[in-house]
C-alpha cells in the first residue's frame, strides 16, 4: 500500500510537472539579439561652392539596426528626419533619414565632414570655388574744362566680377569705397561695392592730371583736364591777322592785343616757351612794326619784348622752341628784292635765338641765301640753307651744348626737294630729285653719313613730273630709322631700315605699284606703332604693316592731308574729316556738316590743293584743335565731340598754341 501510494504520488507529480512545462512554452517570448551596426551608407561630394553658406548633403536612410543607435559628427552638423541641425551626439533608429551640413570660409579650400552611426562612418567632402580677384573691366570718364588747382571727382562705379576681398591702390590721386573717406593707401574692395576716384588738377591751362587706380590686376585711368586757353592768329575786317584766344567753347574767341598790323601770310608766329607765350608779329609790308611781343600772364594783353625797328629786319615765323631757346629767322630790309606782282625776296637770312630776355645771332650765311629752315632736336638745332637759285646745298648743326655750329655740304643739284626730320639729336635729311635721284643723310654735330643713294627717274605719263621718286623718313624703329621710298623707275614702294648703331642699310619691304597704284601723288607718311599710314590724293588712304608685310586699303576717298597728334591721325579728305586710330577710320565731320560753297570748290581744283597745305592739328589737353576752311574746330576724337568753335576767321593753322 505504501508502495502504491508512492507510485501515485510520483505519477501525480509527473502530471503536474508535465503540465507546468507546457504552460511555459506558450507564454515566454523568443530571445532577440540587439543590432546597432547599420548598413554601410555614403554621401556624394560637392565642389565649386560659395563660401560662408551652409552646404547640405543629400538625405540618406539609416538601415540595418534594430534599436536606438548612437550618432556623432566631426566638422559639421546633422539632423534626423526634419528636425533641427545639431553637432551634439545623439541617437537614431532604423529607417530614419539623416542630413549633414557644413560651411566653407575661404575660397579655394576643401573640407571633409565625418559622421559616425553605430561605428559605421562616412565622409561628406566639399570644396569651394577658386578665389577670383580680377574684376570686370571698368572705366572712368574724363572730366574736361575743370578749374585749376581743384579736386575733381569721378563718377561712382560698381566693381563687379570678383568673389573675394580684392586690393585697391592708386597713383597720383585718392579713392573711396562705398562713399567712405578718401584715402591713397592700400585697401580692399568686395564684389558690387562702389569705387570713386578724385584727382587734383594742375595750376596751368589745358593740362591733364591722371590718377591710375588698380583693382586686383586691372588698372584704369581717371583724367581731369583744366580749362583751355588757346592762342591763334585770326583775321577779320576789323583787326586783321592778329593774336586771339579761346577757351574752346563756341564763339569765345577774343582779341589778345591790337598791334594794328596787317600780317603777311608767311610772317609771324606764336610759341609757348618756358611757361610764357611769345608772339612774333611781323609784316613784310610794315617793317617799322616788326618785333616780338610777350603775352601777359593773364593772357589779355601783350607787350613788345623786342623791337627790330632800328635794325630794319624782317622776321619770319613760326618759332621753333627747344628747352632753352626760341629760334626764328630774320633778314635785313635792305636785302629786299622785288620779283613780280608785288612779291619780294629777302636774302642774307640769319638765325636768331632768344632765352626770353636777350637776343643772339646763331648763324649768318652769305647774302645768297633766301631762307633758312629750322629743325629743333633735343639739344641741337638743324638749319637748312636755301639759296636764291631755289635749291638747298648746305645743312648746319648748331649745338646748344657747345654753342657752336658745324656746316655740311649736301648737293648742288637744282629742283631739289628736301625733307628734314629731327630724332633726338640725329637729323635725317631726305632729298628727292627727279634728275639726280633720291639721297638720304644722317647728320649729327659730330658728322654726316650718306645712308641712301638711288638713281633718279624723270616722271612720265599724264601728270609729268608729278609722278616722281619720293622719299620720306618714317620714324624711329628698333634703334634705327625707317625710310620710305617711292621708286617710280622700278615701279616699287620700298621700306629701308637704317641701323644707327651698326650704320648699315637693309630693305625691309618692297611693294609693287600694281598693288597700290598711284601712291606717289599727294604723298605723306605717318608711323603708328608697327604700321605706317600713307595717303594718296587720288586713291585714298593705305595702311602698311611692317611686320606682316601686308597692305590694307582703308578708304578710296580722295585724301588731301593727314596730321598726327600722338597716336591719333586726322584725315582731311574730299567728303569728310576722319580720325584714324587703332586701325579704324571714324568720320568726325562730313561735307554735309560743313555748309560752305567754298568747301566744295576746294575739292574741284585740279592737282594738289594748296589750301590744304596749312592744315594742322594741335593737341590741347585731351582734345585737339584744327583749322578747316577758315574755321576753328575742336575734337575729342569722337564725332559727337567735334565742334565748330569759330566761323569766318581766316586762320593760320600752324600758329595754334595751347597756353599753359
Amino acid at each position: 500500500m505504501e508502495f502504491r501510494n508512492t507510485l501515485y504520488i510520483v505519477f501525480v507529480c509527473s502530471i503536474i510537472l508535465g503540465c507546468g512545462n507546457s504552460s511555459d512554452k506558450e507564454d515566454k517570448p523568443p530571445i532577440v539579439f540587439t543590432d546597432t551596426t547599420p548598413n554601410e551608407f555614403q554621401f556624394s561630394s560637392k565642389s565649386d561652392l560659395e563660401i560662408n553658406q551652409w552646404i547640405e548633403s543629400e538625405s540618406i536612410v539609416i538601415s540595418g539596426i534594430n534599436t536606438k543607435t548612437p550618432i556623432s559628427i566631426e566638422g559639421g552638423e546633422y539632423r534626423i528626419e526634419s528636425g533641427s541641425f545639431t553637432e551634439q551626439n545623439g541617437s537614431v533608429t532604423n529607417n530614419q533619414t539623416i542630413t549633414v551640413r557644413t560651411q566653407l570660409t575661404e575660397y579655394g579650400t576643401s573640407k571633409v565632414v565625418n559622421i559616425n552611426v553605430g561605428g559605421v562612418s562616412a565622409d561628406f567632402s566639399v570644396s569651394a570655388i577658386a578665389s577670383d580677384t580680377t574684376p570686370d573691366d571698368f572705366d572712368f570718364e574724363a572730366k574736361v574744362d575743370q578749374d585749376k588747382n581743384a579736386w575733381i571727382e569721378s563718377e561712382s562705379i560698381v566693381i563687379a566680377g570678383i568673389n573675394a576681398p580684392t586690393p585697391v591702390s592708386i597713383e597720383n590721386g585718392e579713392f573711396r569705397i562705398e562713399g567712405g573717406e578718401y584715402q591713397n593707401g592700400d585697401a580692399f574692395i568686395e564684389n558690387n561695392q562702389t569705387l570713386q576716384v578724385r584727382v587734383k588738377t594742375a595750376d596751368t591751362f589745358a593740362t591733364i592730371q591722371k590718377a591710375n587706380v588698380t583693382v586686383g590686376d586691372k588698372v584704369s585711368e581717371f583724367r581731369a583736364v583744366t580749362i583751355a586757353n588757346v592762342l591763334f592768329l585770326g583775321s577779320d575786317e576789323s583787326y586783321g591777322r592778329e593774336l586771339r584766344q579761346t577757351n574752346l567753347t563756341p564763339q569765345s574767341a577774343e582779341l589778345v592785343t591790337d598791334v594794328n598790323i596787317e600780317f603777311d601770310s608767311e610772317s609771324g608766329g606764336t610759341a609757348d616757351f618756358a611757361g610764357d607765350i611769345f608772339h612774333l608779329a611781323a609784316s613784310t609790308l610794315m617793317i617799322d612794326e616788326n618785333g616780338i611781343w610777350q603775352v601777359s600772364n593773364d593772357h589779355n594783353n601783350a607787350i613788345k619784348k623786342f623791337d627790330f625797328e632800328a635794325e630794319g629786319i624782317v622776321l619770319s615765323g613760326p618759332y621753333k622752341a627747344s628747352d632753352n631757346y626760341l629760334y626764328f629767322n630774320a633778314a635785313p630790309i635792305e636785302n629786299r628784292v622785288e620779283r613780280e606782282f608785288n612779291i619780294f625776296d629777302w636774302f642774307g637770312w640769319q638765325v636768331w635765338k632768344t632765352d626770353g630776355e636777350t637776343l643772339e645771332v646763331v648763324s649768318t650765311p652769305s647774302s645768297n641765301f633766301i631762307r633758312i629752315g629750322i629743325i629743333v632736336g633735343d639739344t641741337s638745332v638743324g638749319l637748312v640753307h636755301t639759296s636764291k637759285e631755289w635749291h638747298s646745298e648746305k645743312f648746319t648743326v648748331y649745338s646748344e651744348i657747345h654753342n657752336t655750329a658745324k656746316e655740311y655740304k649736301l648737293s648742288n643739284n637744282s629742283w631739289d626737294n628736301y625733307h628734314v626730320y629731327a630724332d633726338g639729336d640725329e637729323f635725317f635729311i631726305v632729298d628727292e630729285n627727279i634728275r639726280s635721284g633720291i639721297k638720304a643723310w644722317l647728320v649729327t654735330f659730330d658728322g654726316i653719313t650718306e645712308i641712301l643713294d638711288i638713281a633718279g627717274h624723270y616722271g612720265t605719263g599724264e601728270l609729268g613730273s608729278w609722278n616722281v621718286d619720293r622719299a620720306y623718313f618714317v620714324g624711329s624703329y628698333n634703334e634705327g630709322a625707317v625710310l620710305f621710298v617711292n621708286d617710280i623707275k622700278n615701279s616699287n614702294e620700298d621700306y629701308w631700315y637704317f641701323d644707327s648703331v651698326e650704320e648699315n642699310l637693309t630693305k625691309l619691304l618692297t611693294i609693287s605699284h600694281d598693288d597700290i597704284k598711284d601712291l606717289g601723288i599727294g604723298f605723306d607718311v605717318h608711323q603708328l606703332e608697327n604700321s605706317v599710314l600713307l595717303y594718296n590724293q587720288r586713291n585714298g588712304l593705305y595702311l602698311f604693316d611692317i611686320k606682316s608685310k601686308t597692305v590694307s586699303l582703308k578708304t578710296t576717298d580722295a585724301v588731301y592731308s593727314i596730321e598726327s597728334v600722338d597716336d591719333n591721325v586726322f584725315v582731311f579728305s574730299k567728303n569728310a574729316v576722319s580720325l584714324f586710330k587703332n586701325g579704324k577710320l571714324t568720320s568726325l565731320i562730313d561735307s554735309d556738316t560743313i555748309e560752305s560753297d567754298s568747301f566744295e570748290l576746294l575739292h574741284t581744283l585740279e592737282g594738289r590743293n594748296s589750301h590744304f597745305k596749312n592744315i594742322s592739328v594741335t593737341p590741347v589737353g585731351s582734345r585737339v584743335v584744327f583749322v578747316l576752311n577758315g574755321r576753328l574746330w575742336m575734337s575729342d576724337g569722337s564725332r559727337e565731340g567735334t565742334l565748330q568753335l569759330e566761323d569766318n576767321l581766316v586762320l593760320d593753322a600752324s600758329n595754334i598754341v595751347s597756353v599753359k
